[in-house]
């Protein structure tokens, strides 16, 4: 009977424990995606302001830009 408990007890565990490893592997790949994503839009960010920059110093001398 103990051998029951010990076979059904192993079985929980290696249950549980896939079930807890499938969470960290799904969560470090939430982090990986995340921080890919800060850097696609610091890149974008980063675009659009030079883009302003330019058309700040394009208005002096260019009525249509400053409009």
């Amino acid at each position: 009977m103990a051998e029951l408990g010990g076979m059904l007890a192993a079985a929980i565990l290696k249950v549980v424990g896939a079930q807890i490893g499938s969470a960290i592997g799904g969560q470090i790949t939430l982090q990986k995606n995340f921080d890919e994503d800060l850097k696609k839009m610091k890149m974008a960010l980063e675009s659009v302001d030079a883009v302003l920059e330019d058309a700040e110093r394009r208005s002096i001398t260019d009525k249509s830009t400053r409009l």
